[in-house]
């Protein structure tokens, strides 16, 4: 009770009546008084679980109302990761809003994780960051899907094979975990792709960013996983691409599903139609695209 006082900012007393007030619209007590300690009963138990659903849908209704509002005020939030493809960034923010030109675009750089936390509660419109996202309140739409790539300290044995490398190449060699902080479900992706495999990584290292990781393997022995298109070889690096095609980075834009607006879904009509033609570009062998 004395928690209660202090985060609801009330007095006692205040708290007492409010519970007493519920109690006769109920009509049973749904405590247990045993003096300053008051314990839920078995009428309580049933109750409480409810009445926590109801305070929260209130919530989530306010939250929906209020990012409404910021629609009104012809001002979209989109947040994006601060690790998706250069490419994808870039189509992210030069996205066109062809049912109203009056709309203002709001971009803020975070992590998948703070992306989602802030759609949910409505300060976001629309997010865009990594798989898996397996939130049933959020509708999540896959955008682009980049192959992961072995980064090597120059000398490796692997460095100077022939590439690509086989997953079966990778066990036991100690390994730089890259974003579990930031993402840690990416990792664990990784991990179960490999158990699945019947392999372990040896995670020896952890670093926050790809660049971080890259300088430390160009430092040392140790090897990561990254997408092709943060692992770029520098002095110390050597790149090789992996014969495991479905170990991949998939990136994904998602909204809370009970979003209905005609800006909202006109920015998401718009970035997967042009992401879906950067998808096949990427797929493109490289002499074709040259040629184009």
């Amino acid at each position: 009770m004395e928690r209660a006082r202090k985060v609801l900012n009330l007095a006692r007393s205040t708290i007492d009546k409010q519970i007493l007030t519920v109690e006769a619209v109920v009509g049973s007590e749904l405590f247990e008084r045993h003096g300053g300690r008051w314990v839920l009963n078995e009428k309580g138990k049933l109750f409480a679980p409810k009445a926590s659903q109801s305070i929260l849908h209130a919530r989530m209704g306010l939250e929906l109302v209020q990012s409404q509002v910021k629609l009104e005020t012809s001002r979209l939030f989109v947040g994006y990761s601060t690790f998706l493809h250069p490419q994808l960034i870039d189509i992210i923010k030069h996205i066109q809003i062809e049912k109203r030109n009056d709309v203002q675009i709001v971009y803020e750089s975070w992590l998948t994780e703070n992306i989602l936390n802030a759609v949910l509660q409505g300060e976001l419109h629309i997010g865009v960051g990594f798989l898996p996202i397996e939130n049933t309140e959020l509708l999540v739409h896959t955008l682009f899907e980049e192959p992961l790539v072995v980064c090597l300290p120059h000398g490796h044995p692997l460095s100077i094979k022939k590439d690509p490398i086989r997953p079966e190449e990778l066990e036991g060699l100690p390994m730089i975990a890259v974003g579990r902080r930031a993402h840690a479900s990416l990792l664990e992706q990784k991990e179960d792709h490999f158990r699945s495999l019947g392999m372990r990584l040896n995670i020896v290292e952890e670093c926050f960013s790809p660049s971080e990781a890259l300088r430390s393997v160009a430092r040392g022995h140790h090897v990561c996983l990254l997408p092709a298109s943060e692992a770029l070889p520098s002095d110390g690096v050597v790149v090789k691409r992996l014969s495991d095609l479905s170990l991949t980075q998939k990136s994904a834009v998602f909204i809370r599903q009970d979003h209905d607006d005609a800006i909202v879904e006109d920015f998401l009509t718009n970035i997967r139609r042009k992401t879906d033609a950067f998808q096949k570009a990427q797929a493109v062998p490289p002499a074709q695209s040259q040629a184009r």
